[in-house]
């Protein structure tokens, strides 16, 4: 199990998926426009990665916490480590 601790909102994990779309968007055009297909791989090879990253983070196994006073409670949650 992991903790992740979460400092952006919402809306400000939405504005910077967006940007990092539009930009792969316009790589995307640009490749077309120049004729070319690297940067068209490049896009789609950073699109995969990116929902390798962020898909699992939506699993069961990891917690996350919003505040200081949710990880104090989630951490006591957790056994005592065996000597």
């Amino acid at each position: 199990m992991q903790a992740v601790f979460i400092k952006e909102t919402l809306r400000e994990s939405v504005i910077s998926d967006v940007v990092t779309f539009a930009l792969l968007l316009f790589c995307i055009w640009f490749s077309r426009e120049m004729g070319g297909g690297f940067w068209e791989f490049a896009c789609v090879a950073i699109f995969i990665f990116w929902l390798s990253v962020r898909l699992p983070m939506e699993s069961e196994r990891i917690v996350k916490l919003h505040t200081k006073a949710e990880a104090i409670k989630w951490a006591q949650s957790l056994p005592e480590d065996a000597p």
